[in-house]
């Protein structure tokens, strides 16, 4: 099993005619979310491993969605766990 936690899910908006995104704020919470899913796959006896995957280009938007496509580049962390 495989579970990743992006900082876009944590702190992305779009506001009227752009968007807002805190990186810092976004990773934060990506970090303590990814604790949270370590400490309790630990706690139900599973043997899980923390990675991070740095330099992800992430996109939004685009064609369909009524916004302009946007990328940013992001540090996505995750647990690698037995099923």
């Amino acid at each position: 099993m495989q579970i990743t936690f992006n900082p876009i899910d944590y702190s992305f908006a779009w506001t009227d005619d752009w968007y807002v995104f805190d990186e810092e704020v976004g990773s934060s919470k990506a970090i303590e979310a990814c604790n949270f899913a370590y400490a309790k796959l630990k706690s139900l006896g599973k043997n899980p491993k923390r990675f991070t995957m740095q330099n992800q280009l992430m996109k939004r938007g685009g064609v369909g969605t009524g916004n302009p496509q946007i990328e940013i580049f992001v540090t996505i962390y995750g647990i690698n766990a037995d099923d």
